[in-house]
């Protein structure tokens, strides 16, 4: 079958076009009465709409419309009015329109079910702006226009659910799409007929060329301080080629890690191109990078203009800051640097229609780390009617784990068979996405015979080098008799906040590539002893399970080395690796032939980050612990 039999079959419309006109006058009839009496514009049109004039066009006012979209008449020559749109239901159809002469408006369609089809547009010369669409539910297809010279955009583009065809476009000689679409596309890529330079797959991106002559300055506008409460990366977008380069199709990325996360506040503070036409955006990382869980993201819009050739953007100052003005630290994020004065980074990116034309991406970390703990401080005598308790839960690994999935758990005796009561004084995440339930062991052990359990109803996640920020609790008995927290499993003779391995938590099954069941903390048994206070690592200790054992003799480090005792290896050959937050190697030790209980000490005087992780394997076993290095 030729590629024009293909397309005639396949892109044939869904009823005939005497129907569909006469079907969608008297749509409009209906649709321009709805809009004249009354004041409020639906979001979603149900059904299939057809728009036949520019007026029809004019008046569109929906982000959704659940049915096909044709446009398609004789005096149809602006599309604005359809930036509206985010997704159709059906196919998205342009075809016929004589008086069309750009396609660039649709930014915001982010899907269709059915197909993209751009057929038979006589004077159309450009088509882009489609920079948010991920999905297409049957084909894209640009198909028998005469004066198209120009296809541009389509960078976020991974799912065509049948074909592609760029066919019978005798001028078409710059396709600037993704050169990695055609892997996405699940049917064939036909392309034929149109000018050199758009007539294979491998020629897609020419169109790109151009762009790969920008390059971005940056200058630290914190003053050198890689600790503060506020990051200002100041940028500049060089246009280094003999061409003018469109502002609207650069994006520009700034890699960063974010502790304590909270919400962020981006903004730009002023740009000499002018300050509204630069927006910024946070967007975290599914998959962690080196130096990176996120990145900070600079767009134009389509009003912002060209770039003109060897000119730059002049100074764009921006800001972030989280929403409870903690602070960050600059000195593990990938793309900062401490120039006070501008200069090429070419670890800060940029993108022309969605493909990379400068800088280099931070490498996406091999080592997913999961690490969750708890630290708590006590408030109250070991004797009293109310136990006052202030936890934190800590996401020490490097990937976001959804509240949902968490819960932990504090041990402890009730004394007694009184109803038990909680209470919620204060939590920084906010009150409303916190519950707590008391629990009864069917079989009571000498240091716990009931649980309090925390969960979270919140739709947010815990980040990665964050923590939930305080949460101050209470337990009391119904009747206010008095309570023993000196035979409690999880009570710890701490009045400031400290790790607490005797507070157990918990993944909800099938999160992720995470372990699941307990993931931190130790649960009481029937031999359960006394927590000791003596032993200074004892609360930092991570074991789980008989066999190989590592207690931290401190946490958290304030020297140069960290001292560890390790047993459960007798007789093997044992290796102790340190490596920090992003995966990378800061130190190994190796025992030939380890004692009853070997004492190590690993240096850690090299590591950049404040967390390390502790990996200690011998030929049949295997343990890692994270530890704090203080400043």
């Amino acid at each position: 079958m030729s590629v024009q039999n293909l397309h005639a079959k396949r892109f044939q419309p869904r009823c005939s076009r005497a129907q569909v006109y006469s079907s969608g006058l008297i749509l409009f009839v209906v649709l321009f009465s709805m809009l004249t009496s009354s004041p409020l514009r639906a979001q979603t049109y149900n059904g299939n709409l057809v728009l036949t004039t520019q007026a029809q066009v004019n008046a569109f006012s929906y982000t959704e419309v659940t049915g096909y979209l044709q446009v398609s008449g004789p005096d149809i020559s602006n599309l604005q009015p359809l930036s509206l749109l985010k997704k159709t239901g059906g196919t998205l159809s342009i075809k016929n329109n004589p008086s069309l002469t750009a396609i660039t408006d649709l930014n915001n369609l982010t899907s269709t079910g059915g197909a993209v089809d751009i057929v038979a547009n006589p004077a159309l010369i450009t088509v882009a702006g489609f920079d948010n669409l991920t999905s297409i539910g049957e084909y894209l297809a640009f198909n028998t226009n005469p004066s198209l010279t120009s296809v541009a955009g389509f960078g976020n583009l991974t799912s065509v659910g049948l074909f592609l065809a760029i066919v019978s476009n005798p001028k078409l000689s710059a396709c600037c799409i993704p050169p990695s679409l055609p892997a996405h596309v699940k049917g064939g890529v036909f392309i034929d007929g149109n000018a050199p330079g758009c007539n294979s797959a491998a020629e897609l991106n020419t169109a790109c060329a151009p762009a790969a002559t920008l390059s971005v300055s940056y200058a630290d506008g914190s003053g050198q301080q890689t600790s503060g409460n506020v990051v200002r990366p100041y940028l500049q977008l060089n246009n280094e080629g003999n061409s003018p380069v469109a502002l609207k199709n650069i994006t520009v990325r700034y890699w960063l890690t974010v502790e304590e996360f909270d919400s962020l506040n981006t903004s730009i503070s002023w740009a000499k191109l002018g300050t509204s036409l630069v927006s910024v955006r946070y967007v975290p990382l599914g998959q962690p990078r080196l130096g990176a869980y996120g990145y900070i993201e600079y767009a134009f819009p389509v009003g912002a203009g060209s770039l003109a050739a060897m000119t730059n953007s002049g100074p764009i100052l921006s800001q972030i800051r989280k929403a409870d003005w903690t602070a960050f630290n600059q000195a593990d994020d990938y793309s900062y640097a401490s120039s006070t004065s501008y200069a090429k980074n070419n670890k800060i990116t940029a993108y022309y229609n969605g493909v990379l034309v400068w800088g280099a991406e931070p490498p996406i970390s091999q080592a997913l780390i999961q690490s969750l703990m708890v630290s708590s401080a006590n408030r109250d005598a070991i004797t009293t009617s109310s136990i006052g308790l202030n936890f934190q839960l800590w996401n020490r690994g490097n990937q976001p784990v959804s509240y949902r999935d968490l819960t932990f758990r504090y041990w402890f005796t009730a004394e007694g068979n009184q109803s038990l009561l909680y209470q919620l004084d204060y939590a920084k995440m906010g009150e409303l996405g916190i519950t707590a339930k008391f629990v009864k062991l069917p079989t009571p052990l000498p240091t716990a015979d009931t649980y309090l359990e925390v969960g979270f109803t919140s739709a947010d996640s815990l980040y990665p080098l964050s923590s939930t920020g305080d949460l101050l609790m209470r337990i009391r008995k119904s009747d206010w008799s008095g309570l023993n927290q000196l035979n409690d499993h999880s009570y710890l003779d701490r009045t400031g906040v400290t790790l607490n391995s005797n507070i157990t938590v918990y993944l909800k099954e099938g999160t992720g590539y995470f372990l699941t069941g307990r993931v931190y903390g130790t649960e009481p048994t029937a031999a359960s002893i006394l927590a000791s206070s003596t032993a200074p690592g004892a609360m930092a200790t991570e074991q789980q399970g008989e066999g190989l054992r590592v207690m931290l003799l401190g946490n958290p480090v304030r020297s140069d080395a960290v001292e560890m005792m390790i047993s459960g290896a007798q007789g093997e050959q044992v290796k102790v690796v340190v490596t920090d937050a992003f995966g990378r190697t800061v130190s190994e030790r190796q025992v030939g032939r380890a004692g009853v209980q070997e004492r190590v000490s690993v240096p850690v005087d090299g590591a950049a980050s404040q967390l390390l992780f502790i990996r200690v394997s011998t030929g049949k076993q295997t343990k890692t612990v994270s530890v704090v290095k203080a400043k």
